[in-house]
C-alpha cells in the first residue's frame, strides 16, 4: 500500500490564515493501517496533514 500525503506547517497563531510551507510525502507499507500509522508517527513537530490519497 502506498499513501501520498500533503503536509503543511502549522501556523504559529493557529488561525490558518498564513501561507505556510507545504510538502508532499510518500509512505509505503503492507497495509493501509500500517501506512497511516507510519505517516502520523513520522509527522514532524509543528506540521499537520492536509490530505491523504492511496496509489
Amino acid at each position: 500500500m502506498i499513501l501520498h500525503a500533503m503536509l503543511e506547517q502549522t501556523p504559529p497563531d493557529g488561525t490558518g490564515k498564513n501561507d505556510m510551507p507545504t510538502r508532499e510525502v510518500k509512505v509505503e507499507a503492507s497495509s493501509y493501517d500500517e501506512a497511516r500509522d507510519r505517516l502520523f508517527s513520522d509527522l514532524p513537530e509543528g506540521w499537520r496533514v492536509l490530505w491523504v490519497r492511496t496509489a
